[in-house]
């Protein structure tokens, strides 16, 4: 492992040579549902620069990650060169002894995105860069990451105002200059950032199309995890993207993470057609948690103010979206918690838990609080791309004096899911249909917890849902408060038929009901039960 403080003199050794060298690039996995993560391009130093301020910052007995005379491909990287220029290793020398003046154990102010990428390239697997409390960090580049087990952290991992803060300040309009930190290749097993803070800096620098999301993760990877971070303002489509790779992706953790703002406002029903251009050009909305990786979990994090979406669950089988919090406070959003992809898994949300999550519509509009289904989300009617499976329960949905949901959940175009015990009795519904509407067939009025019967089948179901047409919910715009949604208790006479269909764990210990029985299985059998119980209620 490559740790503090020899990292300390690498960087310093390093920061002269921004424009000494040639270029590296990382390669670009294929997106399937969302804007594909662009690999980021960065600076390298001449080879015989490079192999002299490593050795003499790291040692000789350490072993780089990158042989410096090699232009074939590191991890995804092609390094290209420019003309050698000679070394005066006097002048190197004595750039240390001025910029090392002690013992320093973090990187403070002053510090660039471009040389925290060199040492992750040339560090190798294991590198940790750790920023001190409090340092500011311009980012004229963004951050790569490059191999099994590096991290990126403010020092004694701060949860406070304390964590160093990174901001954007590159203008590129280049989609991979867009994000902050890309941490996708092959094989980059339990990348770690942590304790950071991450402005994307969209208010100065503008959106970007189709940009990267402000932190890219995953890929042909497993392990990695983003905890404790507050990221927000990002210049692309999302704050923090999970990405699947090759469906490969697997065992990632957001945990604890303060997200948002993010993304500018829908404000009216046009978003989905792209010609919301009343205030913004069209497309400018942003997710807050984008999980696209199996078995991955997603808990603790608090997101405020997204637009697009607060967590989308990219089907991402097996994983766990637990005990989040999600406020709308100043900008409309068009879905709490959205499950309505297709792609990159086929539909499927085998395994998928979302549990115990709270959503608080404060004081302004939350489309739907979970979505659910391909209908939800699509003006086309089709039966081809439904989505299937998942547990939804245990959800709450709550709303201060002036904010308001369309729906808590909608489902349609999805099957064979169980949506039981969730609670909307202190939330408000409101809202009203817009020109891109589909019709009042396929528009309920603002109400809890809806369904379509006619575009789903086999579900399990809290017994004040309400069947409606319904397609293409996100089509309503602001409007007056109409109602409160009352949680009648549930009808489990409606589920009693199927009692026997509960797994043999449940029978005789889990109550007298299956909803019941439902309620206290742990995770890991309510992921069973959704896969063996095959429940209608029509």
């Amino acid at each position: 492992m490559v740790h503090l403080p020899s990292i300390i003199a690498a960087l310093a050794l390093l920061a002269p040579l921004v424009a000494a060298g040639g270029t590296a690039t990382t390669a670009s996995p294929r997106r399937k549902a969302t804007p594909t993560p662009v690999a980021p391009t960065f600076d390298l130093p001449e080879p015989a620069e490079a192999e002299a301020l490593f050795h003499h910052a790291f040692g000789r007995h350490v072993k780089p990650a990158v042989d410096f005379h090699d232009t074939r491909s590191h991890h995804g990287a092609h390094v290209r060169r420019r003309p050698r220029h000679k070394v005066n290793a006097t002048k190197v020398t004595t750039a240390l002894e001025k910029r090392v003046t002690s013992r320093a154990t973090c990187l403070g102010t002053g510090t660039t995105g471009y040389q925290i990428t060199q040492l992750f390239y040339y560090g190798g697997a294991g590198t940790i860069v750790s920023l001190c409390p409090g340092a500011q960090i311009s980012l004229e580049q963004t951050i790569t990451m490059f191999a099994a087990n590096q991290e990126l952290s403010t020092q004694g991992y701060p949860t406070d105002g304390t964590r160093a803060l990174l901001t954007v300040v590159g203008s590129s309009s280049n989609t991979a200059m867009a994000g902050a930190i890309y941490g996708i290749c092959t094989g980059c097993n339990n990348i770690t950032v942590r304790s950071i803070q991450v402005n994307g800096n969209r208010p100065a620098l503008g959106f970007v199309s189709g940009g990267n999301a402000l932190l890219e993760m995953g890929g042909n990877s497993a392990g990695q995890v983003v905890r404790d971070c507050h990221l927000y303002e990002p210049r692309g489509w999302s704050c923090l993207h999970g990405f699947e790779g090759d469906n490969a992706c697997a065992s990632m953790l957001f945990q604890n993470n303060q997200v948002g703002p993010s993304g500018n406002s829908p404000n009216n029903g046009a978003q989905f057609v792209k010609r919301d251009t009343t205030i913004y050009s069209p497309g400018q909305w942003a997710d807050g948690i984008s999980m696209a990786c199996r078995n991955s979990t997603v808990q603790g994090n608090t997101i405020t103010d997204a637009t697009d979406g607060g967590i989308v669950v990219f089907q991402a089988p097996g994983s766990l979206i637990h005990n989040n919090t999600i406020i709308s406070n100043t900008r409309h959003l068009l879905g709490a918690i959205n499950a309505v992809d297709y792609v990159p898994y086929n539909g499927t949300f085998t395994g998928t838990v979302v549990t115990g999550n709270t959503i608080n519509a404060y004081s302004t509009f939350i489309k739907v609080g979970i979505a659910i289904g391909s209908q939800i989300w699509s003006t086309v009617d089709t039966s081809s791309y439904h989505t299937y499976d998942g547990v939804f329960s245990g959800n709450t949905f709550t709303s201060g004096p002036t904010g308001y949901f369309g729906y808590a959940i909608g489902i349609s175009g999805h099957d064979h899911a169980i949506v039981i015990d969730n609670d909307a009795s202190t939330a408000n519904f409101g809202g009203q249909r817009s020109a891109s509407c589909l019709g009042n067939r396929l528009t309920p009025n603002p109400q809890a917890f809806v369904y379509d019967a006619t575009r789903t089948s086999k579900l399990t179901l809290q017994n004040n849902f309400v069947s409606h047409q319904s397609a293409f919910l996100i089509c309503n715009e602001p409007g007056p408060i109409l109602r409160t949604g009352p949680r009648t208790p549930l009808d489990t006479s409606k589920f009693a038929q199927n009692y026997d269909s509960l797994p043999s764990t449940c029978q005789g210990t889990c109550g007298l009901t299956p909803t019941a029985a439902a309620r206290k299985l742990s995770l890991a059998q309510e992921r069973s039960l959704q896969r063996k119980v095959d429940w209608t209620i029509f």
